[in-house]
């Protein structure tokens, strides 16, 4: 298949990398100069432009924000450039009514519309095991699919809008699970346990998650599991996952009470710093080792 691939940064970078490697016609374009040199060294070809990716068959958009996801579809004339039959995928975080109004839109133009936004980082990126969480017509799905599958495995869950549901509920989900880990950790730091022989039990025990899984690899120093991707850089990211979760919430005139109390402390944690949420003299090489030691095969098997 020929797809464009808007905004190839930190995450979308190692999705199109992906894309390219399995083979289809990958056409880039991207603000930053070293990012284009890269994917020209890589043998994508690099526009100068976004409407110059209206010939492709898919394009995938993978911006910050709702503003640049706006800016390059309709200002930079993306929707406009396209053929009909071709369609568009926004891998980014954005709000579900965002992704509905796009794609009525696209719509005009005879272009399908996917909101495919992704969990699993840059890593999971790399080793094609994003979670792709699709809303949209369930044949224009199965048409993008095996683009999909280059860089995770992608699940249809509902009509435009749904994808975004459900990445807000996961980001949600992730932002609570760092306000409860964190208690454990402090709990467990004011019984006098060793916190180094706690970080080795629970990743294999009941209750292990991806995020206690990644706050016991640091050791317990860094609250946010996303360290390599820096403090300030998270705190943005989270920021504006819970600024749309609770939009969402408001909007639908929903009772999240309890799960909102703890995504607001999932986030104060993260601006506060601090013992056990924050350590600028973590040894990152030892970090990463540990993480590499999560996801080997061999991780939680018996001695």
């Amino acid at each position: 298949m020929k797809v464009g691939f808007i905004g190839a940064g930190e995450q979308g970078g190692p999705m199109a990398e992906r894309v390219l490697d399995a083979g289809h016609e990958l056409l880039v374009w991207d603000r930053r100069e070293e990012v284009r040199a890269h994917f020209a060294q890589l043998g994508a070809k690099v526009v100068e432009a976004p409407a110059e990716l209206g010939g492709c068959e898919l394009v995938e958009v993978c911006v910050v924000n709702d503003q640049q996801v706006n800016d390059v579809l309709i200002s930079d004339a993306v929707l406009e450039a396209m053929a009909p039959g071709a369609v568009v995928a926004v891998h980014s975080t954005v709000h579900p009514d965002t992704c509905r109004g796009l794609a009525e839109v696209a719509e005009k133009y005879g272009v399908g519309f996917l909101d495919a936004p992704v969990s699993g980082g840059a890593k999971g990126a790399r080793a094609s095991r994003l979670a792709v969480m699709v809303g949209g017509d369930r044949t224009v799905f199965e048409r993008c699919d095996p683009v999909f599958k280059a860089f995770g495995v992608a699940i249809h869950v509902g009509p435009v809008g749904s994808g975004q549901l459900v990445k807000l509920l996961n980001n949600a989900f992730f932002t609570v699970q760092m306000g409860v880990s964190y208690e454990l950790a402090r709990l467990a730091s004011e019984m006098s346990i060793d916190l180094e022989g706690l970080s080795r039990v629970l990743p294999g025990g009941t209750a292990a998650s991806w995020v206690m899984s990644q706050y016991a690899a640091s050791g317990f120093s860094h609250l946010a599991p996303l360290i390599a991707a820096g403090r300030e850089h998270v705190i943005r990211m989270v920021e504006k996952d819970v600024a749309l979760f609770d939009g969402v919430i408001h909007q639908r005139g929903l009772d999240a009470g309890l799960v909102q109390r703890f995504t607001t402390y999932g986030l104060e944690l993260l601006h506060r710093g601090g013992t056990l949420i924050y350590d600028p003299a973590v040894d990152l090489p030892e970090y990463r080792r540990r993480v590499a030691v999560l996801d080997s095969p061999t991780a939680t098997a018996p001695e």
